[in-house]
């Protein structure tokens, strides 16, 4: 899996005269903060000022396309976020457009973890952000945005016992390459980092990695990321299939996960607690024995 960028700036055009709204909105947002801590009293620094400053435009930004009424954010919740945002690189603009959308999802009462969320951003960086919006959209752009309770849903069986279950199922006589390919096909969700799929019979040894996720390459962010609860290893190894051991190296992305980047990132992922809309949703069926609204596809 390629590790790219995800561009999620807001491309939108804000109408003249919704200005004054913007500005009510944005004053509305960062005026706690500016109370309390002096923003203008030179208690921060510039360019502290400056980039709590565009935060606070941007989620006012997001706050008008959602055309949703605000509330006051907590001081609890508000000051750390603006605090933590502001020390963020200018030139990131990942970790610039969490923040506002954090900001934003505050501001509008949809999320009541947003503390949790606050420390949690402080302690990631822009290349582990992008890791984690590559890891849910497959290296690419899903065509439609992603819903949490659907993501979960489908996250469901991608383990040991689910990835067994499967072979058993569809591999009568087994080979290496129909092992990976059914494995491969199984993991493949939005959501999973599969690194590599390792099959061994007596001396021999095959290796299926070749345009996998390059865990080696980011194990130190990936290891960040696991710490946070962001990330799970769901790896196992020498698990006998037939006459094979199977290991198969793989992470998924946490509810934790899921949760925090649907308020941090609303145009990819879907708050949980949310309804599913029209065209991204389709008919009811069960999977699991328990019955969702899965995702239509195209």
């Amino acid at each position: 899996m390629a590790i790219s960028p995800v561009k999620l700036a807001l491309k939108t055009t804000i109408p003249s005269k919704s200005s004054g709204r913007l500005l009510d909105a944005l004053t509305d947002i960062i005026r706690p903060f500016t109370e309390r801590r002096g923003l203008k009293a030179d208690i921060l620094h510039l360019q502290r000022e400056e980039m709590a400053y565009r935060v606070a435009v941007l989620a006012a930004r997001r706050i008008q396309l959602e055309n949703r009424p605000i509330t006051p954010v907590p001081l609890k919740a508000l000051v750390p976020l603006l605090e933590h945002a502001s020390l963020e690189d200018a030139g990131d603009t990942t970790m610039i457009e969490m923040w506002a959308n954090l900001l934003a999802s505050a501001a509008m009462g949809v999320q009541n973890n947003v503390p949790r969320y606050v420390s949690i951003l402080s302690e990631i960086n822009g290349r582990q952000a992008r890791i984690i919006q590559n890891i849910m959209t497959k290296g690419g752009k899903p065509k439609g945005r992603l819903h949490g309770e659907l993501l979960l849903d489908d996250l469901w069986s991608i383990d040991q016992a689910g990835v067994m279950l499967k072979l058993q199922q569809e591999v009568s006589k087994a080979t290496p390459a129909k092992i990976a390919k059914v494995i491969e096909k199984h993991v493949n969700f939005y959501g999973v980092a599969l690194a590599d799929i390792i099959i061994g019979k007596a001396e021999d040894q095959w290796d299926f990695n070749r345009g996998l996720f390059p865990l080696d390459n980011n194990r130190v962010d990936i290891d960040t990321l696991e710490s946070l609860n962001l990330l799970k290893d769901a790896t196992f190894k020498n698990v006998l299939f037939q006459e094979y051991d199977v290991s198969v190296f793989f992470y998924r992305v946490t509810p934790l996960c899921i949760d925090m980047f649907a308020a941090c990132n609303p145009d990819l992922i879907a708050r949980r607690d949310s309804p599913t809309r029209e065209g991204e949703a389709g008919r009811l069926h069960s999977r699991h024995g328990r019955t969702v609204r899965a995702a239509r596809k195209s």
